[in-house]
């Protein structure tokens, strides 16, 4: 099949199939074509539904499983590209798949050869594009060895990828059980939350939950192990405070958010530190996701941002060594992106996966360190890498967070990454039985009757992480003072 360019006659190759994925029992549709642009992917986005038509007519029937057959399985939301180059970013192009509800994995030779030069071998094979005539390759499976100490190869792509075709078998405790050992000799750099920071978590109103029934600060927390689903770092009924370091997060993190909705918007600050581990970091990661913004640097002491998190026995006993830079950091890739995996509808088995990963993530001891793991920070998988999210113990959310103040939010107009909202109310204080008091009004600048104020617009946000977006498209943020000069504060 090509494409053929009215104007120039250029014609470019392409080719189009279906993956099989037997364990899940759906198909995913897939593309293999040279020098990707926004005008292939627009064209093919517009052929899916043919497509997907036409190669429902070509089904396998297995001689295995009592001779299962393909040509019942419906097609999945995702669709895969192998390319050898892009002329556009990878973001854009995600867009455009995810504006028909596809989720787009991109390969192109870039990747292909990332993998390649950090030997970690994925489930898809490269593409070699000098060849036109042979541009589907099949795909194959690598092999991992144990290192000489017996421990799983650091190669740990094979191991992860036959644990994803197993979850709907598998517990959560045999998966751990497999990816626990992959972390013997790790290192990782990871932050300390300072004193003071606000971080921010939403909640939708509903029939059960509003502002007529009272709200209390206990609502806006972690829920009730009564009523905690499974997640991505949480097991059934084991709750985790899920928050965000930048309030729109909030947005994008909400499932379904659309025009009307009204939902809560909490502030929490942080009163001691807190030590968090952190995955999904690389720019394999942030590269796959479409990611607009340059990899996190920790900043600070190193020696308060560095730790090192190895089987601190194995090591002493000498059964085990710390991995190497390279080691270290293909571990991590492997793990990171398998953590930052898409859930989409009914696939729920998929937490399966983080959930080991983020447990043998935060149950490292960390040698002489006064305050082991609190939570796990991540890259939002919804917003594009372009925001941050924790998830946070309950115990260290009783010790280190304290309730700042609350705003009822209604969506005014939501158009793609674009929303408008109102803030319709806000509450700064509980009362006893801590129910929030709310104010009847938005945040204000409060100047007693006959006083006079100045009101400056800087750039940034408040120490509270609040913002407004000024008319050339900065962050910034209101500060006022009374006539003698003191500082007001929005109340």
């Amino acid at each position: 099949m090509v494409f053929r360019y009215g104007a120039t006659g250029e014609e470019i190759p392409y080719r189009v199939y279906s993956i099989n994925n037997h364990q899940d029992r759906c198909r995913h549709l897939a593309f293999t074509i040279p020098r990707l642009s926004i005008e292939h992917c627009r064209a093919l986005a517009g052929f899916v539904p043919q497509l997907r038509t036409e190669l429902s007519q070509v089904y396998l029937v297995t001689t295995y499983d009592h001779g299962e057959s393909t040509k019942e399985f419906p097609w999945s939301n995702r669709v895969f590209i192998y390319t050898d180059s892009m002329t556009a970013s990878k973001s854009d192009i995600l867009a455009i798949f995810g504006s028909i509800g596809l989720e787009a994995v991109l390969r192109d030779d870039e990747a292909w050869k990332h993998m390649l030069s950090s030997n970690r071998p994925d489930v898809s094979s490269s593409n070699n594009f000098c060849d036109e005539e042979n541009l589907a390759q099949p795909l194959v499976h690598a092999i991992s060895r144990p290192d000489r100490q017996g421990r799983p190869s650091v190669s740990s792509t094979p191991i992860l990828d036959e644990l994803q075709l197993r979850l709907h078998e598998l517990e959560i405790d045999e998966i751990y059980a497999r990816i626990n050992p992959l972390l013997i000799g790790a290192f990782i750099s990871t932050p300390i939350l300072s004193t003071g920071t606000v971080l921010f978590r939403g909640r939708r109103f509903t029939s059960t939950f509003n502002k007529t029934r009272g709200v209390t600060v206990r609502d806006l927390s972690y829920p009730p192990a009564s009523a905690t689903k499974l997640g991505r770092v949480n097991r059934p009924n084991r709750p985790f405070f899920y928050c965000s370091a930048s309030q729109e997060v909030i947005y994008f993190e909400i499932p379904g958010l659309s025009e009307g909705d009204e939902l809560v918007l909490s502030y929490w600050r942080i009163k001691d530190t807190m030590l968090v581990h952190n995955i999904g970091y690389t720019q394999f990661v942030f590269d796959q996701l479409g990611a607009k913004r340059p990899l996190p640097v920790w900043t600070g002491d190193w020696k308060h941002r560095r730790l090192e998190i190895p089987d601190e026995q194995l090591v002493r006993e000498e059964q085990a060594s710390l991995l190497s830079h390279d080691e270290n950091g293909q571990l991590l890739e492997a793990l990171g992106h398998a953590f930052m995996s898409n859930v989409g509808e009914n696939e729920e088995c998929k937490y399966r996966l983080t959930v080991a990963i983020a447990e043998a993530f935060l149950l490292k001891i960390v040698e002489n360190q006064f305050q082991q793991f609190c939570g796990l920070l991540y890259p939002s998988v919804r917003m594009a890498a372009n925001g941050d999210n924790l998830a946070l113990k309950p115990e260290c959310v009783d010790a280190h967070l304290e309730f700042l103040k609350a705003k009822h939010i209604t969506i005014d107009e939501k158009k793609g990454n674009s929303i408008t909202f109102t803030i319709v109310d806000f509450a700064d204080a509980s009362s006893q039985d801590g129910y929030l008091e709310w104010k009847g009004r938005p945040p204000a600048f409060i100047i007693p009757p006959g006083d006079t104020g100045k009101f400056t617009v800087v750039e940034g946000r408040d120490e509270d992480g609040d913002f407004v977006m000024s008319a050339d498209g900065k962050v910034c943020h209101w500060v006022g003072e009374d006539q003698r000069g003191n500082v007001l504060i929005l109340a």
